[in-house]
């Protein structure tokens, strides 16, 4: 019976090390996608959701419309795949506060 207990506590220290080792990992990410900035060389579409746009006349979600020299902060990176297109939205942070997703590589570059 003793060793069951022990077994059972080095098994929850073990999940307990690697969650710790995973949100480490996630923040760190998380950090360095902060660090990155947006430069805006013509007009770009903010939409309210992480999913792009269907086709360059999609405009549903959209919320703004950022011109060029217009500085936005990046909240968060994320590559995907819908329908079989591989995508990268990018959620960003506008002046006033709202938050969008642009979608790469729409009148911008990603530095």
């Amino acid at each position: 019976m003793r060793h069951k207990h022990k077994l059972s506590a080095s098994l929850i220290i073990l999940f307990g090390l690697a969650l710790g080792v995973l949100l480490v990992f996630l923040i760190i990410d998380i950090h360095d996608d902060r660090q990155r900035s947006i430069e805006v060389y013509g007009p770009v579409r903010v939409f309210d959701h992480e999913n792009p746009p269907e086709s360059l006349r999609d405009y549903r979600g959209l919320m703004h419309i950022l011109e060029p020299g217009e500085q936005v902060q990046v909240r968060r990176i994320r590559n995907g795949n819908e329908n079989g297109s591989i995508y990268e939205s990018i959620h960003i942070r506008l002046h006033d506060g709202r938050e969008g997703y642009i979608f790469c590589c729409d009148n911008f570059r990603l530095q």
